[in-house]
């Protein structure tokens, strides 16, 4: 069994990556730039592990997962492969991690050991997920190693965010475009994970979550999955009660942590709701007048998406939402 068996949706890429290793022209720094979810980290981790495995040569971009280096990688104990992320409870890559902490300034951190002679492989490998949140010490740390790339190493750098990233950085890596899931793959992926049990509700995460693969997680558990439920339960009664459900959408809204999470949280609101009407509007086709109303709707939902990007404060934003998408809603049906 191939190691990228675990991956779906990137035949694609994967394709072009052996191209350039058949032709030994693998560049020293990629960029792996795409939506987040859908299988980049792990990619990486799989071209890492094919190129440092003992029995395949580069030209496969195929690991045999038997030999001493290929069990180092999947125990995450290789000495010539590195992974940076961002600590945990941090916000940012700090510059530590690239060139050590003050008192091993130049003799720790990942440029340091990038510069080293390769222990068991005959290379050394980086990977740097969620890259677009380095520090700018940290960033300009790793330009030097960039413009002067080690012999034989290789980077990868993991983002889904390109705007975060120095533009010489971004000069200085091949960029790989990862594109969102194919809907009836995610549904696969949602399935065979047991997220859901059912065909219909796994289909219904696919066209939620967008191509990403997290995102259908977190809305098979957790408070993604509670915020969506008590939509569902409102819009099933046929009707919206404000008097109760603003309080109810708010109190989960401030429950979601900071300010950044409680907007994020506000997005799903407007998308939860506009799944209700679009429901509606496949169940009324035959009746005009309820799909002009259900239209009126949507687009009040588009409205209310942009006042969130201009930053309208949650409380007020909600509550006008809320009794806009209320008024007439005894004449939808259920």
């Amino acid at each position: 069994m191939t190691i990228w068996n675990t991956l779906q949706g990137h035949d694609v890429v994967l394709e072009q990556l052996k191209k350039a290793a058949s032709r030994r022209r693998l560049s020293h720094a990629y960029l792996f730039l795409g939506p987040g979810g859908v299988g980049k980290k792990l990619f990486a981790q799989n071209l890492a592990q094919s190129l440092l495995c003992e029995k395949t040569s580069d030209e496969g971009l195929e690991a045999c997962g038997i030999c001493a280096n290929c069990k180092r990688m999947q125990a995450g104990t290789h000495p010539d492969y590195y992974q940076v992320d961002c600590p945990e409870g941090k916000k940012s890559i700090p510059i530590e991690l690239f060139v050590g902490d003050e008192e091993h300034r130049g003799r720790q951190g990942l440029c340091y050991e990038l510069s080293l002679r390769p222990m068991s492989s005959d290379r050394k490998i980086a990977i740097i997920n969620d890259a677009h949140l380095m520090q700018s010490e940290a960033a300009n740390s790793l330009l030097k190693t960039l413009e002067e790339p080690p012999a034989k190493s290789l980077i990868i750098l993991i983002t889904d965010r390109e705007e975060g990233l120095l533009p010489t950085i971004r000069s200085r890596c091949q960029t790989v475009h990862f594109r969102a899931l194919p809907l009836e793959i995610l549904q696969s992926l949602i399935l065979s994970n047991e997220y859901v049990d059912s065909n219909e509700d796994a289909e219904r995460l696919a066209k939620l979550s967008d191509g990403n693969l997290e995102v259908a997680f977190e809305l098979s558990q957790g408070r993604l999955r509670e915020l969506s439920e008590v939509i569902r339960n409102s819009f099933s009664k046929g009707n919206i009660n404000p008097l109760k459900l603003v309080p109810q959408i708010l109190e989960w809204i401030e429950g979601s942590g900071e300010s950044s999470e409680q907007r994020r949280a506000a997005f799903w609101t407007v998308k939860f709701m506009a799944e209700q009407f679009l429901h509606q509007a496949r169940h009324s086709s035959s009746n005009s007048a309820i799909i002009d109303e259900i239209q009126i709707r949507l687009r009040r939902l588009r409205d209310a998406e942009q006042q969130l990007h201009e930053m309208m404060p949650i409380p007020l934003w909600l509550e006008g939402l809320i009794y806009d998408l209320a008024s007439g809603m005894r004449e939808q049906p259920a």
